[in-house]
């Protein structure tokens, strides 16, 4: 293994809503569990467009490397790390000050999966924030013994292996979409139910196919006006899971409806989650993440970027994410 240098170059946000700067940063010092990876591939999440934002909403101390997942190689490891090794390739989420779109990135051994030879650096890129949020849904439903779900933001590239992965296990997708030309695009992974929220005759549609399939799940990746019309819409006894908040505002909910009707509504995340079934702690459901990375868990990107193009790249996934992801190379 090569000598590390003493500073590698990341994409900084100095401040609160200004452009990306990349910047040399010194290589930091490990902590306890931490490990440093070369980066080799990383995607451009909604969870980077919004940070990159006005609002922190990590509450990271300005300035900080931007980025939340990558794959690359471990090149340095604090003294406590036992179970993984230097040079091994791994896929990561990072919620450190030193994120994925530098040449080198900080992670916690916590959020590290290995990553098997047979899958590239592009695909374990996303090996995780998307696939195993998705895994970890599925479980959920099952737990709920849901027949039917909804989900919005249903051409999202979480969107599309949400529906590939629900329907291939026997549970009814109904796709919440904002776009008119998103149709074809959910059609080709097999959709049957797709709803635009922006149709004048959306609420009396989806009112009957709630009660056509029996629906009793509901997951929200927008919030606002949308979330709240959808929550009243569910039948007593339901459950709303928020695991995003693309629309920027906050919706409202009628008490009666979680004290009368005994409706549940509550976050979703996979690192808040508690099911046996995850990648990070259950081998048989890692040797099936890998599995399905290739299939229906698999992501689409439409265009790679260096990192001196990481505003452009940025602004590419704003416009066209969905299309398929934009991917970071660092050290290209």
């Amino acid at each position: 293994m090569a000598e590390l240098p003493k500073s590698y170059l990341g994409a900084q946000i100095i401040e609160p809503g200004k452009p990306i700067k990349v910047n040399e940063i010194q290589v930091p010092e490990l902590h306890q569990g931490e490990v440093l990876i070369r980066v080799e591939a990383a995607p451009i999440d909604q969870l980077d467009i919004v940070s990159a934002g006005p609002e922190n909403y990590l509450h990271k101390q300005y300035p900080f490397v931007l980025g939340a997942e990558g794959s690359g190689v471990i090149v340095a490891k604090h003294e406590s790390v036992l179970n993984l090794e230097i040079g091994q390739k791994v896929s990561f989420l990072t919620l450190s000050q030193f994120g994925a779109y530098g040449q080198y990135s900080v992670a916690h051994i916590s959020l590290v999966l290995p990553l098997p030879e047979n899958l590239s650096f592009e695909q374990g890129a996303s090996a995780i924030g998307n696939p195993v949020t998705v895994m970890l849904m599925l479980e959920e439903a099952k737990e709920l013994k849901a027949k039917a779900v909804i989900n919005t933001a249903a051409a999202s590239s979480l969107g599309r292996q949400f529906l590939r992965y629900f329907q291939n296990n026997g549970i009814e997708v109904i796709n919440i979409i904002r776009r008119k030309e998103q149709e074809n695009t959910l059609k080709q992974d097999g959709a049957k139910y797709i709803l635009n929220s922006s149709d004048p005759n959306f609420s009396k549609d989806l009112e009957q196919l709630i009660a056509q399939l029996n629906v009793s799940l509901f997951f929200d990746a927008i919030g606002g006006e949308i979330t709240g019309k959808i929550f009243k819409l569910l039948p007593s006894g339901s459950a709303t899971f928020i695991y995003g908040m693309l629309s920027g505002t906050n919706f409202e909910v009628d008490a009666k409806e979680v004290l009368l009707r005994g409706k549940i509504i509550k976050n979703f995340s996979l690192l808040t989650t508690k099911h046996a079934f995850n990648p990070f702690s259950h081998k048989e459901a890692l040797s099936k993440l890998y599995e399905l990375l290739e299939t229906q868990l698999q992501t689409h990107y439409h265009k790679q970027y260096t990192l001196d193009q990481i505003n452009e790249a940025l602004e590419d996934q704003k416009q066209n994410g969905s299309i398929g992801k934009v991917l970071i190379r660092p050290n290209k």
